[in-house]
């Protein structure tokens, strides 16, 4: 019975021991840190009662038999679960999530906690506040160049952040760029399909490259744009350079847009990319405006018709300077072509002899004209001629006959005389003025006719002609009329006749006016009876007047004013297109708009072009089939034929469209040649002001309008000199090419910056280069350069590339970038060399977001504060705008936390189970993360501690139980003995 009382006795102590692990745990449930424990128990002996036995023979085997002597502990466990997190927001209050502990140092041995409850002491260092031990980690170290860092490999030590730390100024040496560049800025390529005369599409589509050919370009938005016909036999019309018209599939220009894409000024280029006046974009197309081969609209030569009259007497003498007496009423004057480039270039006049042989008088207009011969005979030509006379030469040369005497009347002496024959012209009396007795004027006039008795024509002079009215019976009246010719050998044909015998009614001694004319037209006969002669007339007055007592010496036979065509050259234009339809569908049909020619030549006017098969085309027309039938084109029957249309010579096609525009219809058209001429449409009207726009001329609906996005973008940065003073640096880039993007580095005010070599030499060239990327979008090249002609240099082996970076004098006057800097001030610093990184950027087609993501200069700097990471590093803000590490806090773990020794105030020690600790940074090697302005909590859990502590209770009070049970049955076996 002693046994179970000694047995209930190890089990009072095992649960006493329990009770008080448990008073300790819920003791600290509030305890930074604080890790809980437990008690496990195990069985403490056995009695042997029985050995076991094994089966034997037909005999099972038999158990031992044993009986315990109690319990005792076996372990009591720390549990080093994590405990919840409290946050607190005291950047010093640490929490470790994960394994690990802090070390801290009381300058002799080292212990660990996991209650990251630190505070900082006057000197700045990091310490448990309860026993002021120091927090171990690293501190940071300051290189030549004045950058801090943290050298993990050291020994820990001590902590300190003090609140007077300073960032030393540090120069900047280089800069790093970053992120994208938009690979779609700058102008879009566009496609805009016009229409054909006959409906065919014609894509045209515009590309645009910047022009960086002259300096000031480059800071501007001008691009040169090329448009090329896509797909499509059309081809643009353009000057080719040397004022002929030519046909190409692309053409080119130069536009300049503002900084928000609207469009400044548009030029297109000629073939040989010179500017042009014209911005319209032409192709060659059938009904088009007609032009000629330099693209100018083109001038029909024309004549203004111009009232001339053809006067005066025709006198021909013989080489003796004799009369020659020729056929009055048959004279011919005619202006011939004798070289058919449609103007008079010979004048000839005929006459026919006493004797009826002709006499034909020519001169060329080479051999008369008044300045240069150019083939056209002018009025002010003919008169001189006429005026000095054309000879007739015989076979031997000698001059024979001289001809004097036409005149032309009306008109300038600069009009042209067309082609043309006046025929039968005949021979008049100079008007004469005749006195008659009501003192009425009255006019002598009319032609002389003299006939033999055959009837036949008998020639006189011309000249030297007698009208007199004579007083027979001298009583003051007129009674006879008597007519006097002479020839050169003052030989006289006499007409004389009294009133008498030509009375009308009776005879009274006056002749009246309607007697005189009564008897010149019934004629007059000489006083040999030979000869008859008629035609005078009087008019004017009444036919009752009588004539006075007179004589009229020097009457003259001269030429009847005759109409003589003549003309003032004028010019019309040919206007409209040509158009052609199938007779038998009435389809258009298609023409070479290249190649047309129109001739006009003599009365007929043709049209040529060519077919689609190469073959000639070829319209007709006679001037004499239409209009007044004058065998002459009028402005106005030229337009009513083509407005009506022409055929072919097959009558299969009709041509219609063209008109001329003249001064006035009734100008005549010269005979003229034109070839090569184009039929042009215009199709496209580029911008002139805002979108960059195209719309098609023929259908403003229709019009395609490029995408602009500005090419430019600009990145600035602050860069320091050795003194710590700050200046603006702005980085500008452009895009120029497809992958090229054009940079240059600058004050805020444009002034450029210097350039610096990749070799480290300092220049006084602008810093600026091209930098490219590949297909890819990633960067390919730095140091590219542009030449002055715009192109770019790829060559970096001849030592002249673009700027690999920048630099300037701050103690130079007008070089500092930031105004409020004195230059004296910063003399001391020297000049600053900046290199450029561009190893991050990128190009795709997205937007911009290029910026300087580091520079290593910085001002001088007070710690301003400080925060602590995951990774324990403690980063200090100083007033400079910078960070900088300070520290890192390290951590240790261990193989076997639950060995380390707790020695109170929340801190283990190590113990010889524990293993050696794992020292390094926190989130390595198994370590946990470090969160800032949070604590661990206990990780006691009082639901369980409760139930331990009962569980720990009924134990003990069933311990005690067994033991007053067996001390009663002692009391039963004592009580026997009595």
């Amino acid at each position: 019975m002693l046994g179970s009382i000694y047995s209930g006795i190890t089990g009072l102590r095992n649960f006493q021991d329990q009770l008080d692990i448990v008073a300790n745990n819920i003791a600290n449930v509030n305890t930074v840190g604080y890790k809980g424990s437990r008690a496990t128990f195990q069985t403490l002996l056995f009695q042997n009662l029985r050995s076991g036995i094994a089966p034997q023979n037909q005999l099972g085997g038999v158990n031992p038999m044993q009986i315990g002597a109690g319990s005792q502990l076996a372990s009591i466990d720390k549990i080093m679960t994590q405990g919840s997190p409290m946050s607190t927001g005291k950047v010093t209050d640490l929490m470790i999530q994960g394994e690990g502990f802090f070390i801290l140092s009381d300058g002799t041995d080292q212990y660990y906690t996991r209650a990251g409850n630190f505070t900082r002491d006057y000197n700045g260092f990091f310490l448990e506040p309860a026993t002021g031990m120091k927090l171990q980690g690293w501190t940071a170290q300051v290189d030549e160049e004045g950058n801090r860092f943290i050298d993990t490999n050291e020994p820990i030590g001590n902590i300190q952040v003090s609140a007077n730390q300073i960032m030393e100024a540090t120069e900047t040496s280089f800069v790093a760029l970053a992120n994208n560049l938009n690979a779609g800025v700058g102008i879009q390529d566009t496609t805009i399909v016009v229409k054909s005369a006959t409906g065919e599409s014609i894509p045209i589509k515009f590309s645009f490259t910047r022009d960086m050919s002259s300096e000031e370009n480059k800071d501007k938005n001008v691009y040169n744009w090329t448009a090329s016909v896509v797909g499509s036999d059309y081809k643009f019309a353009v000057d080719d350079g040397s004022g002929n018209l030519t046909s190409t599939t692309q053409i080119s220009g130069k536009v300049e847009l503002d900084d928000t894409g609207n469009v400044i000024n548009w030029v297109n280029y000629d073939s040989n990319g010179v500017a042009i006046d014209s911005s319209k974009i032409s192709i060659f197309d059938i009904n088009g405006e007609i032009v000629d081969g330099n693209g100018a609209p083109v001038s029909l030569g024309a004549s203004v018709p111009v009232s001339a009259s053809l006067e005066g007497s025709i006198s021909v003498v013989d080489k003796d300077n004799k009369a020659v007496y020729y056929d009055p009423t048959s004279t011919k004057v005619s202006f011939i072509d004798t070289d058919n480039d449609g103007y008079a270039d010979r004048v000839k006049i005929t006459l026919t002899t006493e004797d009826g042989d002709s006499l034909t008088f020519e001169k060329d207009e080479a051999d008369f004209a008044i300045e240069s011969a150019d083939g056209k005979i002018t009025i002010g030509e003919f008169k001189s001629l006429l005026s000095k006379g054309i000879e007739h030469k015989v076979v031997n040369d000698t001059v024979d006959y001289t001809l004097k005497g036409l005149n032309l009347t009306g008109g300038t002496d600069t009009d042209i005389l067309t082609i043309q024959t006046i025929s039968d012209l005949k021979s008049e009396i100079d008007p004469k003025s005749v006195i008659t007795s009501a003192l009425v004027p009255a006019t002598l006039e009319g032609s002389i006719s003299m006939t033999n008795g055959s009837g036949d024509p008998v020639y006189f002079p011309p000249q030297n002609i007698t009208v007199e009215f004579k007083d027979t019976d001298s009583n003051g009246n007129a009674d006879q009329v008597k007519i006097i010719l002479k020839d050169s050998n003052d030989t006289k044909w006499t007409f004389t006749k009294d009133e008498a015998d030509f009375a009308i009614g009776t005879a009274d001694g006056e002749i009246t006016i309607e007697e005189f004319n009564d008897l010149l037209s019934n004629g007059i006969t000489d006083t040999s009876s030979t000869y008859t002669l008629k035609g005078l007339q009087l008019t004017g007055g009444d036919l009752s007047d009588t004539i006075d007592v007179q004589v009229l010496d020097g009457v003259q036979s001269v030429g009847v004013p005759v109409p003589a065509d003549a003309a003032t050259p004028v010019s019309s234009n040919l206007t409209g297109s040509i158009g052609v339809t199938d007779n038998t569908t009435g389809e258009t049909v298609y023409y070479d708009p290249e190649d047309i020619d129109i001739e006009f030549v003599g009365t007929e006017v043709s049209i040529t072009l060519t077919k689609k098969d190469e073959t000639p085309l070829t319209f007709t027309v006679d001037a004499t089939s239409f209009g007044d039938n004058n065998g002459k084109f009028s402005i106005e029957e030229f337009n009513d034929l083509l407005s009506e249309g022409i055929k072919d010579v097959t009558n299969f096609y009709t041509l219609t469209g063209l008109r001329l525009v003249g001064d006035s219809d009734t100008y005549i058209v010269n005979n003229q040649s034109l070839s090569d001429l184009k039929s042009v449409r215009e199709v496209i009207q580029p911008p002139s002001g805002g979108a960059i726009r195209f719309t098609d001329l023929n259908n403003p609906t229709n019009f395609s309008e490029a995408e602009y996005v500005n090419p430019s973008v600009t990145t600035s940065t602050v860069v320091y000199d050795s003194l710590g003073n700050p200046y603006n640096a702005y980085l500008k880039f452009s895009k120029i090419d497809a992958n090229t993007w054009y940079w240059k580095a600058e004050l805020e005010d444009g002034h450029p910056l210097f350039k610096s070599t990749a070799d480290g030499q300092l220049l006084d060239d602008p810093a600026e280069g091209v930098i490219a990327f590949d297909s890819n979008g990633n960067i390919a090249a730095t140091q590219w350069k542009i030449n002055p002609d715009g192109t770019i240099d790829q060559d970096l082996k001849d030592g002249d590339n673009g700027a690999a970076g920048f630099w300037f004098d701050p103690a130079k006057v007008g070089a500092a970038l930031n105004e409020e800097v004195d230059p004296e001030s910063a003399a001391a610093a020297g000049p600053v060399n900046v290199s450029i990184n561009f190893q991050e950027l990128t190009q795709f087609f997205a937007e911009n977001s290029i910026a300087v993501t580091e520079q290593d200069g910085n001002a001088q700097g007070t710690l301003e504060s400080f925060a602590i990471d995951n990774n324990g590093l403690i980063i200090a803000s100083f007033t400079n705008g910078l960070t900088a590490p300070l520290g890192q806090i390290a951590l240790a773990t261990f193989n076997n936390p639950e060995g380390l020794s707790a020695t109170g105030n929340s801190m283990y020690a190590l113990s010889p189970n524990s293993g050696t600790p794992q020292i390094g940074i926190s989130g390595v090697g198994g370590r946990g993360s470090i969160n800032s302005g949070a604590l661990e909590m206990s990780n006691v859990d009082l639901a369980e501690e409760f139930t331990n502590m009962i569980i720990a209770q009924r134990g003990f009070q069933a311990n005690s139980r067994s033991i007053t049970t067996a001390d009663a049955i002692l009391n039963e076996i004592i009580n026997i003995k009595r």
